[in-house]
C-alpha cells in the first residue's frame, strides 16, 4: 500500500471539514495553519478545496449576506444561521455530494465571519456542528456512496469525462 493510499485510510469527515475551513481561513486572512493542519492534504482534501471554493464563487451572491446586517454576530445567532443553512440544503430529504460541498463551503464562510469578528473559538464549534450533521444525519447516504473514497471517485470520474468531452469538442473545431 502506497503512502497516498495509506493517507486515504485516515480520511474522516472531521479531517475533510477542518482541512477545508482552515484552508479557507488561511487563504482569506493569512492565518497560520501549519500548526493546525499537521498532515499534508490528501486527494480528498484537495478535491474538496477546489469544489467548495468553486461553489462559493458560483453562489457568492447568496453567501454575501450569510448574516443579515440587523442580526448581531453572537454565538447563538451563529448556530441558528448554521441550522438555517442545514434546513435550506436538506429539508426535502435529498442528499448528494453537491449539497454536502455547499454545507462545507457555507461552514467555511461562517468560520471566516467568526474570525473576522474576533471569535476564533467558534471555529472549532462550526467544525463540530458540520461533522456531527454529516456523520449522523447523512451517514446512511454517505455510507451508500462508499464514504469519502466514493466522493473522490465520483468527482475524479466526472472531471475526467468533462476533460475528455472538452478535448473531443476542441478536436472537432
Amino acid at each position: 500500500m502506497g503512502a497516498s493510499e495509506q493517507n486515504l485510510l485516515s480520511v474522516t469527515t472531521r479531517s475533510v471539514v477542518s482541512d477545508y475551513i482552515y484552508w479557507r481561513l488561511h487563504n482569506s486572512t493569512n492565518i497560520e495553519i501549519a500548526n493546525i493542519l499537521t498532515t499534508e492534504p490528501n486527494r480528498i482534501n484537495i478535491l474538496m478545496r477546489q469544489l467548495a471554493n468553486e461553489s462559493e464563487i458560483a453562489y457568492r451572491f447568496r453567501s454575501a449576506n450569510i448574516f443579515p446586517t440587523d442580526i448581531p454576530i453572537i454565538p447563538a445567532n451563529i448556530h441558528a444561521t448554521f441550522l438555517d443553512i442545514v434546513e435550506n440544503l436538506f429539508s426535502d430529504g435529498i442528499c448528494n455530494w453537491g449539497r454536502i460541498i455547499m454545507l462545507i463551503s457555507y461552514s467555511g464562510m461562517i468560520a471566516l465571519k467568526c474570525y473576522e469578528h474576533n471569535m476564533p473559538a467558534m471555529i472549532n464549534l462550526i467544525i463540530e456542528w458540520t461533522e456531527h450533521y454529516i456523520d449522523n444525519d447523512l451517514k446512511q447516504w454517505i455510507d451508500s456512496q462508499k464514504a469519502w473514497d466514493g466522493f473522490g471517485k465520483h468527482f475524479e470520474n466526472n472531471r475526467r469525462q468533462s476533460l475528455s468531452r472538452f478535448a473531443t469538442i476542441m478536436g472537432t473545431i
